[in-house]
């Protein structure tokens, strides 16, 4: 009686499914040659980034009335947006991590700052160290600094809701009375990012400088996830708190942000293996 041949070995390893695949694993690796089922996921993951970028370009653009809303919407296309990734393989993940993430960042220079009044303080501890004063001896409200006021920061008081500064002044910056609170390596900051910018740039130069480190943070992350899976970069670069706060409202904590990645990426336990192991 005849019998069949047995299957070649290759052909019996080729049509099994390895120890520790998965099912779906193992369905994907048999699609024919050519084929790419990771694109649609691509593609699904770039819809729902340009969504929230609609969304965030929409709050910066339109201020703060209604931010809850518009706000909880960008934060769900976010994990939409990311769950997506899965199955993205790392070279085309990374490339869409890098793109959304640009274009996320770049919103919050769509509007003046919408939710803090912190950087007009910033701004102006800068103009005064550019005079050659300590923001640490004199308050805003110093009428020593008058000469340094001008209308961005000390406008009429009729204008708007503003802190009063006394002697029927009003300013943008918060508690006008006090003096500065921040350290040393911030004032530098302040007064660099004051140095550097064009006379009546009002709020912008720190915010592009918000953009510029939370941008870098980006392209660090990215570098030490080079030879690993590059989606958990998409965590921070697709984040609508990013724009939100380093960029619109040009917090000056994305400094220190930058600076504690660049250094765990340079002297962490073994070299950049502290970036998301996985």
């Amino acid at each position: 009686m005849l019998t069949a041949a047995p299957a070649p070995a290759h052909a019996r390893r080729r049509d099994a499914t390895l120890p520790g695949m998965s099912a779906r694993t193992a369905a994907v690796t048999r699609r024919r040659p050519g084929t790419a089922p990771w694109r649609g996921r691509a593609v699904l993951a770039a819809a729902l980034v340009a969504a929230q970028v609609a969304v965030l370009a929409a709050i910066f653009r339109l201020g703060p009335g209604g931010l809850f809303w518009w706000y909880a919407a960008a934060w769900g296309l976010f994990g939409a947006a990311v769950r997506a990734l899965r199955g993205v393989p790392g070279g085309a993940a990374g490339r869409l991590v890098l793109c959304g993430g640009l274009a996320v960042i770049a919103t919050g220079l769509l509007g003046p700052p919408g939710t803090s009044t912190d950087s007009y303080r910033y701004a102006w501890d800068g103009r005064v160290q550019s005079a050659g004063l300590s923001p640490y001896d004199h308050a805003p409200a110093d009428p020593a600094l008058a000469s340094l006021r001008d209308p961005w920061l000390f406008p009429g008081c009729a204008q708007g809701h503003f802190y009063p500064a006394g002697e029927g002044t009003c300013t943008r910056i918060n508690r006008p009375t006090a003096h500065t609170v921040y350290p040393p390596l911030a004032e530098a900051y302040f007064l660099l990012v004051d140095r550097l910018s064009p006379g009546g740039a009002r709020h912008k130069p720190l915010q592009v400088s918000g953009a510029l480190l939370a941008a870098g943070t980006t392209g660090v992350l990215l570098f030490l996830r080079r030879r690993r899976d590059a989606r958990p970069v998409a965590y921070w670069a697709w984040c609508p708190a990013v724009p939100m706060e380093a960029v619109n409202n040009a917090h000056v904590d994305m400094l220190a942000v930058a600076a504690v990645v660049l250094a765990l990426g340079v002297g962490g336990p073994g070299g950049r293996s502290w970036a998301w192991s996985g």
